[in-house]
């Protein structure tokens, strides 16, 4: 469970725009992402974004989001406006 004893936040991702910081969309038909500012969450079978929320070389493995609204969020510290497309699926989980 999360901080707030919920249990944690899983949604599909429809897109991450290419801004500063990144902007994170889900699907809005599987319901609101259920996040809070200060969570953090992983990412997961994101294409796109040139590999920007792709595990691994020295990038961080979970990401703090601040959230914009029941279906949007962003995260701060990611700019993603140089990337050459958004990403348009994957997965996050709290």
């Amino acid at each position: 469970s999360d901080k707030d004893g919920e249990n944690p936040a899983s949604s599909q991702v429809e897109n991450v725009l290419t801004s500063n910081p990144a902007v994170v969309k889900v699907l809005e038909d599987h319901g609101r992402h259920g996040l809070e500012t200060g969570d953090h969450i992983t990412f997961s079978q994101v294409k796109g974004l040139d590999g920007l929320l792709s595990p691994g070389d020295g990038k961080p493995s979970t990401y703090e989001v601040k959230v914009t609204g029941p279906f949007t969020f962003e995260l701060p510290g990611v700019d993603a406006s140089d990337c050459s497309e958004p990403a348009m699926q994957g997965y996050i989980t709290q």
